[in-house]
């Protein structure tokens, strides 16, 4: 329940967290934190101690977190400097603060099954992943980066691409030339588009340029239905 017989601050996910009644004139904790009108906490500590990241190094540091490597039901604030994921890192609550960096390479994956709170910068590079649970949300003022390669290195080869984001446009992509396939004409299709398009959620495009992209904003967290025709040979290029 506590950090340990002498530090009675609680843990996270400690059953004292809102147990507790209300006691008339008392408004806030021992740190000066505004206590629960309803349902405080039991004990002195109205909330957990946070485990703040502060340094430079991979996420198994122990070293640079304040209450050592968060657990994978645990929370953690990114409080400054740069942190690199490593394989299958899982936690609950993660919030970046503003000029932290958080970093997801290649072949490796963080789950958040709670919130994600990105005030600084969020980069997922290729082959990385970022997994989220069915009720986790993601916000925040910072900013997030998700770069994927298509190995394609000549500008005359067409890569196929959908945006993990609601913002990124066409132009984004590199090249000079884009399309969809149209599937009631079985044929790909490039009426309406510019560099100016901002590119549907599920919908996959096809566009020259050189394969290497950076995706920027907010990324999509919600069940994403592309719209699939059926009334060609139901061919459809989605993402």
């Amino acid at each position: 329940l506590f950090t340990s017989s002498t530090d009675m601050r609680p843990l996270e996910g400690s059953t004292v967290f809102g147990a507790g009644s209300p006691v008339a004139g008392i408004t806030v904790d021992y740190l000066g934190n505004t206590r629960s009108v309803t349902q405080p906490s039991i004990g002195a500590y109205e909330s957990a101690l946070l485990n703040i990241w502060n340094g430079t190094g991979i996420w198994t540091n122990a070293a640079n977190w304040s209450l050592g490597v968060p657990a994978s039901g645990g929370n953690g604030v990114i409080g400054s400097g740069t942190i690199e994921v490593t394989a299958g890192a899982t936690i609950n609550n993660i919030t970046v603060n503003s000029g932290a960096t958080v970093t997801v390479p290649n072949a490796t994956s963080l789950t958040v099954n709670g919130a994600l709170t990105n005030n600084g910068t969020f980069t997922v590079q290729n082959g990385g992943h970022l997994l989220q649970g069915a009720s986790s949300t993601i916000g925040g003022s910072g900013t997030f980066n998700a770069t994927r390669n298509s190995g394609n290195t000549s500008n005359l080869v067409y890569n196929m691409w959908s945006s993990p984001n609601s913002t990124s446009t066409l132009s984004n992509l590199g090249g000079t030339d884009w399309y969809f396939f149209n599937e009631t004409s079985q044929a790909w299709s490039n009426t309406g588009l510019t560099g100016s398009s901002v590119m549907t959620a599920g919908r996959g495009y096809s566009s020259t340029g050189a394969g290497n992209v950076t995706f920027t904003g907010t990324f999509n967290n919600a069940a994403v239905t592309p719209a699939v025709g059926t009334t060609g040979q139901g061919w459809n290029l989605v993402g």
